[in-house]
């Protein structure tokens, strides 16, 4: 590789062990915080309630991050090559770390949910609750528009995925060829384009999300935990990444946009989980009434049985 001497000259020699420690406990947190979505996945071997579209729009946002910060600090990360220590190459190269085990994360809740995919209660039938035919246009009506709705959301979360794979393909094949070239101007403004993207796909990602959850109205196999941890963890990343040199408001804004959303969706979350309890709360003290009912009057009827059996 042709290094710039000049460049390499100019190369940051400020050496932050704390920044270097807290970035490596951020890594390896983002790690752990997906496991619980792993871990809750696996245990209910289904995805249901979780929206495959918002998993799409995290991938594309996944990869516009990871191409953004490389974009911009490749030139940089050269300075490994020149007067860097190890631990200056390894401290500058956390943040790219970060977004690396971001995207794989997301990817695999990706791949699990087509592993495990969401299955619907009484597999989207409509139940027969008109034996003597009296509602059967009405029925048929519904049976239609559910069949309707379910092939319209199975090609819309193909054009998801479809547009994922094809962004993800085009992104790291364009960021590839203009860093072996060197052509800085294009790979700044490319830079600069995905972190837009990243921007932009922050904003939209939880909307399916959250209609996914209010519409069902319960969580499902959405892992609460993740959501909240995710929801803190974003605003300091975004931190760091301000922090970090040669980057920009487009690299750390959509972090803050990222933990807004969550903890919007956590909140919606613990709404449906009281919910749910409280409504349980509620059948478990009726079932309890009732049974007491059933006690006190069991000596009752035992004694007019009784009586009735002594009769000549």
């Amino acid at each position: 590789m042709d290094f710039d001497s000049d460049f390499m000259a100019t190369c940051p020699m400020v050496e932050n062990r704390v920044k270097a420690i807290f970035n490596g406990i951020m890594s390896a947190g983002l790690f752990v915080s997906y496991l619980p979505q792993f871990v809750k996945i696996l245990r209910t071997k289904s995805c249901d309630g979780i929206s495959l579209w918002s998993i799409n729009l995290g991938c594309i946002g996944a990869v516009a991050a990871m191409s953004n910060i490389f974009l911009f600090e490749f030139r940089l990360l050269r300075c490994c090559y020149g007067p860097w220590t190890t631990s200056m190459c390894v401290e500058n190269s956390l943040s790219l770390v970060q977004n690396v085990i971001g995207w794989m994360c997301i990817v695999t809740v990706f791949i699990l949910y087509f592993v495990f995919p969401p299955v619907r209660q009484n597999g989207g039938q409509v139940q027969d609750r008109d034996p003597a035919g009296k509602l059967n246009e009405a029925k048929r009506g519904v049976a239609s528009f559910l069949s309707f709705s379910k092939r319209a959301a199975t090609t819309s979360n193909t054009l998801g995925t479809v547009l994922h794979l094809g962004f993800t393909f085009v992104g790291i094949v364009l960021s590839v060829i203009l860093l072996a070239t060197q052509s800085w101007d294009g790979a700044n403004s490319l830079g600069n384009t995905m972190g837009i993207i990243c921007l932009a796909t922050t904003f939209i990602q939880f909307i399916p999300q959250i209609i996914e959850t209010w519409m069902l109205k319960r969580v499902g196999s959405l892992s609460v935990t993740t959501n909240l941890m995710h929801s803190w963890g974003s605003f300091v990343v975004a931190y760091l990444q301000y922090l970090q040199p040669s980057t920009n408001w487009t690299t750390w804004v959509p972090y803050v946009a990222t933990g807004t959303f969550q903890i919007t969706i956590v909140l919606l979350c613990v709404y449906f989980m009281v919910k749910e309890w409280r409504a349980k709360r509620t059948r478990t003290r009726t079932e309890d009434g009732e049974r007491d009912d059933d006690i006190v009057h069991l000596p009752h009827e035992e004694s007019k049985s009784k009586s009735s059996e002594s009769l000549p």
